[in-house]
């Protein structure tokens, strides 16, 4: 039986991506570099993605890749917060449903804790979690098994008794590469990924509700 529900941030608990992508753009721009195959980077480390840039570009006099980071994460949150960016559809429901049914609920992302722990109190829901496990507090961001991992662990419980909630197919290979099944939200518009080794795929976080009742039913 589910008892631990872990949930990714961006793209799960509001529609940031838009947001990431136009900080990408406008770094860039700004010190005149180029991603031409930026690829599937959604869901995974954002050091990662602008160390790539910074490799293939070789260009001097800029910033290392964890300040492109930084300035990206900062130009995100500037975004959600002006842009008063709401909870995505069904979130609250989905929380205050298993806050009431006793689930343990952890945060794993692949952003900095300093982003993350923002936009919790953005949202007003940062009292929901009992733990949080970031890209900075591990060796290698997603698709890797490392924070997913960190995350199942801090729960005390086992593998099969987590599961994770994710939006991305890097997202989804984390959870499955620690061992956790996982439900994929595909909400996005438009749609970029497979959600292939999902668990069950919904079209809302509202959905979940459902499918955890029946599984506690089962």
């Amino acid at each position: 039986m589910i008892k631990a529900v872990i949930f990714d941030v961006d793209g799960v608990m509001l529609d940031s991506e838009p947001l990431f992508a136009a900080g990408r753009a406008e770094l860039l721009a700004r010190y005149g570099l180029t991603a031409s195959a930026q690829g599937n980077i959604s869901g995974s480390g954002m050091r990662a993605f602008w160390q790539s840039v910074l490799d293939a570009s070789r260009k001097e006099n800029v910033p290392t890749a964890a300040e492109l980071a930084r300035l990206n994460f900062e130009f995100c949150l500037s975004r959600i917060v002006s842009d008063s960016v709401p909870p995505a559809d069904g979130l609250i429901e989905l929380l205050d449903f298993l806050r009431s049914n006793d689930y343990s609920l952890s945060v794993a992302s692949s952003s900095d804790r300093f982003y993350v722990e923002t936009v919790l109190k953005h949202l007003k829901i940062e009292g929901y979690f009992d733990r949080m496990v970031c890209g900075d507090d591990v060796a290698r961001a997603k698709p890797f098994p490392d924070i997913y991992a960190a995350a199942a662990k801090a729960t005390g419980l086992t593998l099969s008794e987590c599961v994770a909630i994710e939006d991305s197919d890097n997202g989804i290979a984390s959870a499955r590469a620690a061992g956790i099944a996982c439900i994929g939200v595909d909400s996005a518009v438009p749609k970029t990924q497979s959600f292939e080794g999902c668990t069950v795929k919904v079209d809302s976080l509202c959905e979940i509700i459902d499918f955890l009742r029946m599984e506690r039913a089962d």
